[in-house]
């Protein structure tokens, strides 16, 4: 079976033609997908990307402006608005890992780009649909997401038995849905740019035999002036007041995401030097993950890595032993 995935493989890289077909169908798939879409978004664009990472620059960008194209046609012939905003998404970060890739861009620093594309191209959009009222339309926005969250939590509680206690905590959390909700919604592109550099750069390793933005995952470290943002967006968390503390919050739940992933691939290293089982590794990574305590603790990790480097002086012990 190896030998003839070998072969398949080995034709499929020869012939241009084969691979932008393939790369154009797994850009389309998101949003031809229907209700599976802001699933595949997170390795699509990844797995897009790698299946061109060998061909002309040319023809990589080529492929993802015709993909573009036909997304948005066939979004508004078949009325359906999700899709062409799918493949809109799809091919954006597919065109960012491209370029990333060109100027040889690490893991990190692509990661950092995807989100800073994602953030800005999501901004632009709802400037436009709000038109000369940000505060009404994003007040408006929260509500209708609000109540649709009380709705399906409502119909949940009357299946479990659950229903009585709602009424009190529901206003509080509608609340907090409102202020917290950028934060909450950064920290999901945050996750959509890391999966797809991740998902890029283990295709391209399995497909091509290099791998695009490079280090492994347990050697990323985020780019050093992300830190900043860190100490600014605490600062106005603790002392500014009215919309600067609610943004300073917001930006230090997008900062944790950030750090949250240094934060785990310096456990990986860890998990990695103490040649830990999978047996014992998975139930370790799973207690970490389903703890809020366990994010915490991960995403403060990855933040004393700026400053304390522990790879680094592990590594340095470690060399300083054996000799």
């Amino acid at each position: 079976m190896d030998r003839i995935f070998d072969h398949v493989v080995t034709r499929v890289k020869r012939n241009s033609a084969a691979l932008v077909a393939l790369s154009s169908a797994v850009l389309l798939l998101p949003g031809a997908v229907s209700g599976l879409g802001p699933l595949l978004i997170t390795a699509a664009p990844g797995v897009g990307f790698g299946l061109l990472y060998g061909v002309r620059n040319s023809v990589r960008y080529g492929t993802m402006l015709g993909v573009l194209v036909a997304g948005l046609a066939l979004g508004m012939l078949s009325g359906k608005a999700g899709f062409g905003i799918l493949t809109l998404q799809s091919t954006g970060i597919a065109a960012m890992l491209a370029a990333g890739s060109r100027r040889g861009w690490n893991g990190p620093g692509m990661a950092t780009a995807c989100f800073a594309f994602l953030a800005w191209t999501f901004l632009l959009s709802i400037f436009l649909m709000a038109g000369n009222d940000l505060k009404a339309w994003y007040s408006g926005f929260a509500e209708g997401l609000a109540r649709e969250m009380e709705s399906s939590l409502r119909r949940y509680g009357v299946l479990s038995g659950a229903a009585n206690g709602m009424d009190q905590w529901l206003p509080r959390m509608k609340v907090n849905l409102l202020r917290l909700f950028p934060g909450f919604f950064g920290i999901s592109l945050v996750a959509l740019s890391f999966s797809n550099v991740l998902a890029a750069g283990i295709f391209t390793s399995r497909f091509w035999g290099k791998r695009a933005f490079g280090p492994s995952f347990k050697e990323w470290r985020m780019p050093d002036p992300l830190v900043w943002l860190v100490i600014f967006s605490g600062s106005l968390a603790l002392f500014g007041h009215g919309v600067y503390g609610i943004a300073g919050e917001n930006g230090l739940y997008v900062m944790a995401a950030f750090y949250f992933i240094q934060g785990l691939a310096v456990t990986n290293y860890l998990v990695n030097k103490l040649r830990m089982a999978w047996y014992v590794k998975w139930p370790f990574y799973i207690l970490i993950l389903v703890q809020w305590y366990g994010l915490l603790m991960i995403a403060l990790l990855g933040l004393a890595d700026v400053w304390f480097d522990f790879r680094s002086r592990i590594d340095r012990q470690a060399s300083e032993e054996k000799y």
